[in-house]
């Protein structure tokens, strides 16, 4: 936009970032105003409002608003409008992939919601959620495709150290084992978080019960995300 300063850049995304986050209060409160949930579709968008992880992003001007907005439009589109809730989901992760692990559960759902053909209507999800994320990744993976992949898996290789002296599972276990790092050092959280997946397959937790308990397990067993801010339940 050529802005030169970044308190320049910081002045106009503020207030973007600010009304996507009252956005997805608003979304919220919707979906249980919808569901005859008027009280507690309050209490859930002050919750999001006004807790400290909230507050410290909107301070911050980061962009994980955005792309839980999105993924937010997604699970609430996906019982009766599947292709835009794919689309919406495939949108999240192009603007930042904290739900990137959101991704077999999407298949999940597409699998057992398929009349006909399983098998073809989970690779149309597929191919729908891959879509943006793979154009506007194209240009980075042409220019430097092992550059790219690396920088994807950062957040799950590198050393578990946070800024928090709230030490992660996989955080604790380096003190006393150092080369229990990146991907091995995620197999408690992977172990846990099959549970999940193995729950949304027997259909013994919904949708929304289903990502829940994912962000949870990321946020609170494994700390995966590169340490600029709190961990995300996303």
């Amino acid at each position: 936009m050529g802005f030169q300063d970044y308190s320049d850049w910081i002045s106009l995304w503020r207030p973007i970032f600010l009304m996507v986050n009252i956005g997805i209060a608003g979304l919220i409160f919707y979906h249980l105003y919808n569901h005859k949930l008027f009280i507690f579709g309050w209490f859930a968008a002050l919750l999001w409002l006004l807790n400290r992880w909230t507050l410290y992003v909107s301070i911050d001007a980061n962009l994980d608003f955005l792309a839980i907005f999105f993924m937010i439009l997604s699970l609430m589109l996906l019982p009766k409008h599947k292709s835009k809730a794919f689309l919406m989901f495939s949108l999240s992760l192009g603007i930042k992939q904290i739900a990137i692990f959101l991704v077999p559960l999407y298949l999940i759902w597409a699998w057992q919601s398929s009349e006909d053909n399983p098998v073809k209507d989970t690779f149309i999800a597929l191919l729908l959620i891959l879509v943006i994320p793979g154009i506007t990744s194209l240009p980075f993976i042409l220019w430097n495709a092992e550059g790219f992949f690396k920088s994807i898996l950062f957040s799950a290789t590198r050393n578990p150290d946070g800024h928090v002296n709230a030490p992660s599972l996989d955080g604790l276990i380096t003190l006393s084992n150092p080369d229990f790092i990146g991907i091995k050092a995620k197999l408690p959280m992977v172990l846990v978080m099959s549970l999940v997946f193995l729950s949304a397959m027997k259909r013994q937790i919904g949708i929304y019960t289903s990502a829940l308990l994912r962000g949870c397990l990321k946020s609170l067993i494994c700390y995966i995300q590169a340490p600029v801010g709190p961990p995300i339940l996303g």
